[in-house]
């Protein structure tokens, strides 16, 4: 019933919406590339999002080398772009931060949902061009169009699909994202301080995941840290995320066995810590692109995610997921009640992929 009820609100609000586009046309010619001189991005979603755009991002900058390049996130997303070499300004939409109306030659809203307010950011910053995915009415607020042609595929291909409208091609699918020096030597302090030394293998494990049905059972993450610390040199750490604290405390255990929580920390402390790594265990949620941008590597766990969507990309990379006959659903709520997609993964499948990326870690 609920998915029926939004279907039918998305189709009624495209009707409505779609009733005036010819007051606002689409264009029938984009300039030439020297023509464009600056340029809004728009990414406000989380973390994973963010670093699989960031193959778009390098690839705008390629096309238009001389443009000033402005993106817009989210907040809590900013520090995964600091410092980045193909972006020159980054705002957000929070109290501080202003979106310069009238300003931009072109905004490229790089999301493919049906939601309406970065669209709506795309229009009020009065661009002359407007790019975005013409869905469920919200191609009202763009004036370069693309309807998507509903195929499965990466969310990486996804925005190529869309900037090809503008003559963009993504030449280079790996993500990037920039470590500050600074942060490094911060979180090396911190991992000093739990006894975790320089050359000491790493291990972080990541409990969380945005939805309920992303995450693998906080008590197999206890087992697994048990069964590593029993049969590995390696030192853990586990990444609380905004939220998560109540995972962790699930996965308390003797502070003598070891566990260390690195929790309320800056998300470019969190991009330090991934890089230190020497692999990465986790859900299938932003910590995960994170490690895989930075070329840690990584054991996953993939319940209901369509993996031709959101698979890590890169090499040194292994999901481990369970074919149930209802996955992969893409839910935030399980309907079978036993999230089974996730359960039938065992702890001992999650400790052999480890083991295979430091087998000499490993008895």
């Amino acid at each position: 019933m609920r998915k029926y009820l939004k279907r039918t609100y998305l189709d009624a609000r495209g009707a409505v919406l779609k009733a005036f586009y010819p007051l606002l046309p689409a264009v029938n010619f984009f300039p030439g590339k020297e023509d464009i001189k600056s340029i809004l991005l728009i990414r406000k979603d989380r973390i994973g999002d963010v670093v699989l755009s960031t193959p778009a991002m390098k690839a705008v900058r390629e096309a238009f080398p001389a443009a000033k390049i402005t993106v817009l996130l989210a907040p809590g997303t900013k520090g995964l772009l600091s410092g980045a070499g193909f972006i020159d300004e980054i705002i957000t939409d929070d109290a501080g931060s202003v979106l310069s109306k009238g300003a931009y030659d072109l905004a490229c809203d790089l999301h493919l949902d049906h939601t309406l307010g970065t669209a709506m950011n795309a229009f009020r910053s009065r661009a002359r061009f407007r790019l975005g995915y013409d869905i469920n009415g919200r191609g009202l607020f763009f004036n370069i169009r693309v309807v998507p042609d509903g195929k499965r595929k990466h969310f990486i291909d996804e925005t190529a699909d869309l900037l090809k409208a503008i003559g963009v091609r993504i030449k280079d699918r790996k993500p990037s994202i920039a470590v500050d020096p600074g942060r490094e030597e911060a979180v090396g302090g911190f991992l000093e301080k739990n006894g975790v030394r320089s050359g000491d293998t790493l291990i972080t494990l990541h409990p969380g995941g945005f939805y309920p049905t992303q995450r693998w059972p906080a008590a197999r993450y206890r087992e697994l840290f048990e069964r590593i610390q029993k049969g590995s040199s390696a030192k853990v750490v586990v990444i609380e995320g905004p939220g998560e604290k109540a995972l962790t405390e699930e996965m308390t255990v003797q502070p003598e066995q070891g566990l260390i929580v690195f929790r309320e920390r800056p998300l470019n402390d969190t991009v330090a810590l991934i890089r230190r790594a020497d692999l990465f265990i986790g859900n299938n949620s932003g910590p995960l692109h994170i490690a895989s941008a930075l070329g840690t590597p990584t054991v996953s766990i993939m319940g209901p995610t369509v993996p031709e969507r959101w698979s890590p990309v890169g090499d040194n990379n292994t999901v481990l997921r369970y074919d149930a006959e209802c996955s992969p659903c893409n839910d935030g709520r399980c309907l079978r009640k036993d999230h089974l997609c996730m359960t039938m993964i065992s702890v001992d499948e999650v400790y052999r992929a480890a083991r295979e990326f430091l087998p000499k870690k490993f008895v």
